[in-house]
């Protein structure tokens, strides 16, 4: 079913329609690189470009092409994650975009009073960057914001990836009386991987240590050199160097599959083409499960046109787009913030 709603007017009976879903369903939300706009570009046809230039027998300049894909998520990552860099107008737009998207499913979530369903959403992404983890610091204490790495205590202050961590919940206990409150809980699982990734030992750990080492490669053109420090997928059809990543992909594609075959489902993606060939194949199949929704936010009537097609046999897929805009992630904020406030006037 597609849904064309003109100027971007927030429908009411969409969000009363949401809502109900909300109320009851495991939510999941899939994000891709539109969401962080525009502050990076979406990929576009890079992984098509390169592995046309593999299949020719251009290995070097595939490689180099390569290089010049990651460079600029590794150069945006260190002047995220550094204390005294400069960010940009467009940096502060997505950074508000997403910190805006995670108190809204916060708030979604602290609103759930059903003692079945959990009060933990997922967000799947293929995103490398770390603009939702920057906005992560911007979240309430109450709410727990999880990247999959075990933060035990360590001397050494290094933390590994255990992607069990995904399945946890949190309770707040009275301290007088014997009570307990669930906090919510965010997961965000990044199925390609990870900007702060570092492989070590056959273990991923959270490192932004070896940016600098990375930019110096780039710069003097060592592009061999660059790759063998870049922590996740890179957009060929032989994604792997590492057999850590190939491991870690497979796992969480695994819980991708997992999460949307429960029953009584909600998946709403944002910012995503669905051209990743596995995450596709997995939904489809996944949508075989009829208590499984599919909400589609469209960027415009071409994306919506192409995945009518893709999606064109199945029933519980619902297209959101408008015929006279673009959807961009502020959009759909402002669809969420509605929600919000349905719950709190409830």
């Amino acid at each position: 079913m597609t849904f064309d709603i003109g100027d971007k007017t927030i429908n009411e009976n969409l969000v009363k329609n949401i809502k109900k879903i909300f109320s009851s369903s495991n939510i999941n939300f899939l994000i891709g690189s539109g969401c962080s706009r525009p502050a990076l570009q979406p990929l576009g046809d890079v992984e098509a470009n390169i592995q046309a230039l593999f299949e020719a027998g251009n290995d070097t300049e595939a490689r180099e092409e390569l290089a010049k894909f990651a460079y600029p998520i590794i150069e945006n990552s260190s002047i995220l994650t550094s204390k005294t860099a400069f960010l940009s107008a467009d940096d502060f737009i997505t950074i508000d975009n997403y910190s805006t998207f995670l108190r809204s499913i916060s708030d979604i979530l602290q609103h759930r009073s059903s003692g079945i369903l959990t009060k933990r959403a997922n967000i799947f992404t293929t995103n490398y960057d770390l603009y939702i983890e920057k906005a992560s610091e911007y979240l309430s204490p109450s709410t727990c914001f999880n990247d999959g790495f075990s933060r035990n205590s360590s001397v050494f202050m290094r933390y590994k990836y255990s992607p069990n961590t995904f399945f946890h919940s949190v309770y707040n206990n009275g301290n007088l009386y014997n009570y307990q409150v669930q906090l919510p809980y965010i997961n965000l699982i990044k199925i390609h991987g990870s900007s702060n990734w570092i492989v070590e030992n056959g273990e991923i750990y959270q490192s932004t240590e070896y940016f600098d080492s990375a930019k110096n490669a780039y710069k003097t053109s060592q592009y061999d050199d660059f790759l063998k420090y870049i922590p996740f997928v890179l957009p060929t059809k032989d994604k792997f160097s590492e057999t850590t990543l190939k491991q870690i992909y497979y796992d969480l594609l695994r819980i991708y599959s997992n999460e949307l075959d429960k029953e009584n489902t909600i998946l709403i993606a944002i910012g995503f083409s669905f051209a990743d060939e596995h995450i596709l194949e997995l939904t489809k199949r996944a949508l075989r499960n009829p208590t499984l929704k599919l909400i589609v936010f469209c960027y415009d009537e071409d994306g919506k046109d192409k995945l009518e097609e893709i999606f064109k046999q199945f029933q519980n897929v619902n297209l959101v787009y408008s015929s006279t805009t673009s959807l961009d992630f502020s959009f759909v904020n402002k669809l969420l913030y509605s929600l919000t406030e349905v719950f709190d006037n409830e």
